[in-house]
């Protein structure tokens, strides 16, 4: 594995150990898929609410406005499923321009487009995790091989810190769909690039 990969997936295990580890945790993804930012988010199903996020990069300030306002506008959250997925893929420019979550928070944070995916969903809880593509950039083409690698441990660092912070958990987390060879499978073409070996 390359240096920056082990050191990534070094911050993805600290992250899932300790709560305060996530912010170096998601600088460090960002960093290696070539992205302004990133955002982990924990909502309680049940009350509707957040119950922990963390930010990295351009939303960073915004995360308070995001678990106030925002995330009860958010479409793209219940969206998500164990695929990455692009907002701009599954959501339609016409409904996104008419978004106050879209106008007043994503692209007031200066984020373009998010490349998502649901971690794990238990009976009381969904846990997220978006990449922030910011206004005038493309996604780098080494995105796919780098999720490729990053989202398994990424998944387990979410479940673990669930468990930290106390989380109901039935036991049985909803898994990712993989192809033959344990790849998370993408729902866009940038990101169906081949794995680094």
């Amino acid at each position: 594995m390359r240096p920056d990969l082990s050191r990534l997936m070094s911050k993805l295990h600290d992250a899932g150990l300790a709560a305060d580890a996530w912010p170096e945790a998601l600088q460090s993804l960002s960093d290696a898929v070539g992205v302004a930012g990133a955002a982990y988010i924990t909502f309680n199903k049940i009350t509707g609410r957040v119950d922990w996020a963390c930010f990295s990069g351009p939303s960073e300030r915004a995360k308070p406005e995001y678990v106030r306002h925002y995330a009860a506008l958010d479409p793209y959250s219940l969206l998500l499923d164990a695929s990455w997925t692009k907002l701009s893929e599954c959501l339609p420019d016409a409904l996104l321009r008419r978004s106050e979550w879209y106008a007043e928070f994503v692209l007031a944070c200066g984020v373009r487009d998010i490349v998502g995916t649901r971690l794990f969903e238990t009976p009381s809880h969904r846990v997220i995790f978006g990449l922030h593509q910011q206004i005038g950039r493309a996604l780098p083409h080494r995105a796919g091989s780098i999720l490729n690698i990053a989202t398994e441990p990424l998944r387990r660092a979410a479940r673990s810190h669930t468990e930290i912070l106390a989380i109901p958990s039935d036991g049985a987390f909803d898994a990712p769909r993989a192809d033959g060879y344990g790849r998370v499978t993408f729902l866009f073409p940038c990101l169906q690039r081949p794995p680094i070996s």
